[in-house]
């Protein structure tokens, strides 16, 4: 069981000193206070990231899902409207043509 400073934390999950310092309860980072100043552990900061990892991979996914869905709904919505068109203009030529 590690301890780690900001530095070191930073380092750890890709953050400068500055962010992590300003941050840290924003993001929910696991830290304690020693002596005054602010310490991680390096095991429980390597599982929340695992943590953070795996949420922000299931919110991708969910963000490409629902891209999907609304791509298919519009092209839905296009081949509907094509397909009333086509309605109209064979009505049209049929009635023309009488």
């Amino acid at each position: 069981m590690k301890v780690l400073n900001t530095i070191e934390a930073a380092a750890i999950i890709g953050k400068t000193p500055g962010a992590l310092r300003n941050s840290y309860k924003k993001w929910g980072v696991p830290h304690f206070r020693l002596g005054g100043q602010i310490k991680y552990l390096e095991e429980k900061l390597v599982e929340w990231l695992l943590q953070k990892t795996e949420t922000s991979t299931q919110d991708d996914q969910a963000a490409v899902d629902r891209r999907a869905a609304r791509r298919l709904a519009k092209e839905t919505r296009e081949q509907h409207e094509v397909t009333q068109i086509e309605r109209k203009l064979s009505k049209q030529r049929s009635n023309g043509r009488r």
